[in-house]
């Protein structure tokens, strides 16, 4: 009898580390993309990203998802009793039917919708606390190229990762590429 519950507490622990460790990695890096192809000239977009993406799917079949992405740094600007606070942002356009594949936008999703218009955008948790930003606010950012837009937030998501729900913007792959004069077509990158 002894015997017997020693193997049953032993399968019973096996069996949830097992479940821990699976969680663990899910937590950790589900929700990211594991490969990520960029052009071999920095700071220069992969021109018919179309060709690499059949490229890739026709050769690897076991790719979950195959994403592009565009995007680029930018400061947010935040009134706040008078005075205006600038925040470092990571703007991000992706299509989404690909990249909620990788990144599970909307599981994130905690107020408000995924951008669909232009000028739509959605924004992290952190940023949303911080500077008092809730859904159909309008904000405004510039780029590094000088282009000050105004985009209303229309989804605030929680990726559970602080460094990403305090910097990342994000909407539509075209939106982000107008904004940041990337050619149709093109893509900062593709996401596996």
């Amino acid at each position: 009898l002894g015997i017997a519950v020693g193997i049953s507490v032993m399968i019973f622990i096996g069996s949830l580390i097992e479940g821990l460790q699976d969680s663990l990695v899910d937590t950790t890096i589900g929700r990211s993309s594991h490969i990520t192809v960029t052009s071999k000239e920095k700071n220069t977009p992969l021109d018919n990203y179309f060709k690499y993406e059949a490229q890739l799917r026709n050769d690897i079949s076991d790719f979950k998802s195959v994403s592009p992405s565009v995007g680029g740094p930018a400061f947010l600007f935040v009134e706040i009793n008078e005075s205006t606070i600038t925040e470092q942002i990571l703007v991000r356009g992706f299509e989404f039917s690909k990249a909620n594949l990788i990144y599970r936008f909307d599981d994130a999703l905690t107020k408000g919708r995924l951008p669909e218009e232009f000028g739509e955008i959605a924004i992290g948790s952190g940023l949303s606390k911080d500077f008092g930003i809730e859904t159909g606010a309008i904000v405004k950012f510039s780029t590094p190229g000088g282009e000050n837009i105004n985009a209303k937030v229309v989804g605030i998501f929680d990726f559970k990762v602080s460094a990403i729900n305090n910097s990342w913007v994000i909407s539509t792959i075209e939106y982000i590429s107008e904004i940041y004069k990337i050619p149709e077509g093109s893509a900062s990158n593709i996401e596996i």
